[in-house]
């Protein structure tokens, strides 16, 4: 399965928080979360899922 780095890294690191205590979100969080919606690969993933093709992630 591929899947757009910055949302894994993002992701892993919220999980991680939470598994530290942290219950609520912060501007961190937030910043995480909404800032994938920003990016390139974002808009790849859309594009590819539209297409019914394989999205071309380019954030390594």
């Amino acid at each position: 399965m591929l899947a757009a780095q910055f949302s894994v890294r993002s992701t892993k690191h919220i999980i991680r928080l939470i598994l530290s205590g942290q219950a609520e979100d912060d501007e961190e969080t937030l910043r995480l979360r909404n800032g994938s919606f920003d990016t390139e690969d974002y808009q790849e993933g859309v594009r590819a899922f539209l297409d019914k093709r394989p999205p071309n992630f380019t954030y390594s």
